[in-house]
């Protein structure tokens, strides 16, 4: 038997056949994933950790309800595993881009450009201290004298958010690494069209 369960999708697939189950019941707390074939498999939680698995015993109640549910919507086989991990992988691409894109929506690309620059000069700024020669900083500098704003209090606001926007875009980052995961080792066109962003 090969069988795929994606509990935050309720999506279960067993030999090829895919089925919508509700999962809620079962009570799988941090379990993302569950990924068998023939005689072993592993489980995918969350936190990014994967135990292997020898026995399907704690999934016999999902696999029962898979067999009882005969008129669930069953996904038709005709696209090769190939070009289902290749489609699903730029779908993924996509909606990364877009959630990453989202969060600085309000910002010009051109602005955007310039923002690496930005922060390594307000560090060099915030790290100097006032003694000996003060660090280079002509970015920090125009922005600073055209917005009329004092330079420390920029340098203060430059590093705050991109100490809010890195951990968010981390975050995407590692949801896309995650699925990308769940792509390359599923084992059928049908457990790929199941992970979903």
């Amino acid at each position: 038997m090969q069988l795929t369960i994606i509990v935050p999708d309720n999506s279960v697939i067993i030999d090829g056949e895919y089925k919508s189950i509700d999962l809620a019941p079962f009570q799988f707390g941090q379990l993302n994933a569950v990924h068998w074939m023939d005689t072993k498999g592993t489980e995918q939680f969350r936190n990014g950790v994967t135990r292997e698995i020898i026995s399907l015993e704690r999934y016999q109640g999902v696999i029962a309800a898979f067999t009882q549910q005969p008129n669930a919507p069953v996904h038709p086989v005709n696209e090769s595993l190939v070009d289902a991990r290749s489609r699903r992988l730029k779908e993924i691409a996509k909606s990364a881009q877009a959630e990453v894109d989202s969060l600085a929506a309000n910002y010009p690309d051109f602005e955007k450009l310039t923002w690496k620059d930005q922060e390594s000069e307000a560090l060099a700024y915030l790290a100097w201290g006032g003694s000996g020669p003060a660090p280079a900083t002509p970015t920090v500098d125009g922005i600073a004298t055209t917005r009329r704003i004092d330079k420390l209090e920029l340098c203060r606001r430059i590093v705050a958010k991109a100490d809010l926007y890195r951990p968010a875009a981390a975050q995407i980052i590692g949801k896309r690494q995650r699925l990308e995961d769940l792509i390359e080792i599923a084992q059928t066109a049908d457990e790929v069209k199941a992970i979903k962003w």
